[in-house]
């Protein structure tokens, strides 16, 4: 196959580069739907599903090691929840990002 183009690429580059965005177009597609899942949950009546979804953002945090300021800040406003293991998983997360950023 001939291409008339300035600087001919082959078509399996092509593929392959497609290949490579929609991947990471997916897996921003599910990190949002992660994301939107937590935020809806941190303001749960229950306090368990509250302290999951801290623990979920601290898990991420810590694979990533780069903060998502939506997800930090509903972690930050849980510090002063009303139940101690909620606060608890909140002070982890925030120890954790100190000891990161300082």
């Amino acid at each position: 196959m001939t291409h008339n183009l300035r600087n001919p690429v082959k078509l399996e580059y092509i593929e392959a580069i497609l290949a490579i965005v929609l991947t990471l177009e997916s897996k921003f597609i599910e990190e949002l739907a992660i994301q939107q899942l937590l935020v809806k949950n941190f303001q749960s009546e229950e306090w368990g599903i509250r302290k999951v979804c801290i623990d979920i953002s601290y898990a991420l945090f810590v694979v990533r090691t780069e903060v998502n300021s939506v997800l930090h800040s509903h972690v930050i406003e849980l510090k002063y929840d009303k139940i101690k293991h909620v606060r608890d998983s909140a002070n982890n997360y925030t120890t954790l990002y100190k000891q990161i950023y300082g």
